[in-house]
């Protein structure tokens, strides 16, 4: 019984240390940026585990890119990636009363490979461009 006891210990220390070395911090890289203001957020939800979001921000200082530490974000799994500017540093993407977008924005999905540590990003201004097209 005890031998059988120190085996499933070896097992569930093995796999908790191969899911922890399964996450590496991530800079973020946000380009796009055209007005010096507000914050830049950014969060990261891996496709097996949505309810769980990795987040970070920057403050943005000029028009310059923007960068930010995520931390222990699973490496090897689909990601869906998003960022915004927050212009008026209430924290939240505000959008006009069509539900489109009012701050620069985007999301994409990728992927982070074992051994990857920075992401791009680049914001786009969604009303501006259903502006254009009309």
């Amino acid at each position: 019984m005890k031998k059988l006891i120190r085996l499933f210990t070896v097992v569930l220390l093995s796999a908790c240390t191969h899911t922890m070395a399964q996450t590496t911090d991530v800079k973020v890289c946000v380009k796009g940026i055209k007005e010096a203001k507000g914050k830049v957020l950014v969060a990261i939800v891996t496709s097996d585990e949505p309810a769980k979001t990795f987040t970070g921000f920057a403050e943005v200082t000029d028009i310059n890119d923007v960068s930010c530490i995520i931390k222990d974000v699973p490496t090897n799994k689909k990601i869906t990636i998003s960022a915004f500017q927050d212009m008026n540093d209430d924290f939240k993407l505000n959008l006009n009363e069509n539900n489109i977008p009012i701050e620069p924005c985007n999301k994409q999905e990728t992927k982070i490979k074992e051994g990857q540590t920075n992401l791009n990003i680049k914001l786009l201004n969604i009303l501006s461009m259903m502006s254009n097209q009309n």
